[in-house]
């Protein structure tokens, strides 16, 4: 079975600013995804290739300095804020096979901001898409608390 891993980051943060590559916990945040990317394709028993695609130079030379990871360079319509991710990942999965020749059988995509993955929870995401033969497998975690604790909202009335 083929598998592309894809990890996709765009320069123009709205929250924190070059976020990806910000230290968190010595490392820059990005690392984190990369290497339980890089872990799953060394312990998996399928061929998998693995790419990250942004418009961040900073980005993509973090890139380079892991093993065998694919850097795509993410044309300026597909780096803007109300860019579906969707058309994102249809353009690494296109460029992934022109240059590799390779008709994917799955494509995982790993959020940078999630860096407490486990590669536990790749391996077990991919089985549970396998077994149940579902085209989608999200993650989500319950909320610790209402999240209108922090929210603040706009309305008719006012803020």
């Amino acid at each position: 079975m083929k598998i592309l891993v894809t990890i996709c980051g765009r320069t123009g943060s709205k929250g924190i600013k070059n976020k990806n590559i910000r230290s968190f916990l010595g490392h820059p945040l990005a690392s984190y995804t990369l290497s339980a990317a890089e872990q799953f394709k060394d312990r998996s028993e399928h061929e998998v290739d693995i790419c990250i695609t942004s418009d961040s130079e900073r980005l993509l030379k973090l890139g380079e300095s892991f093993q065998d990871i694919k850097l795509v360079q993410r044309r300026a319509e597909l780096a803007e804020d109300r860019t579906p991710k969707m058309l994102v990942l249809k353009d690494a999965l296109s460029q992934q096979k022109e240059t590799t020749g390779k008709n994917y059988d799955y494509l995982i995509d790993l959020d940078i901001t999630s860096p407490l993955r486990k590669v536990s929870d790749v391996e077990n995401a991919l089985n549970t898409s396998i077994e149940k033969k579902v085209d989608v497998v999200l993650s989500a975690v319950n909320s610790r608390r209402n999240p209108y604790f922090n929210m603040v909202e706009r309305n008719e009335e006012g803020i």
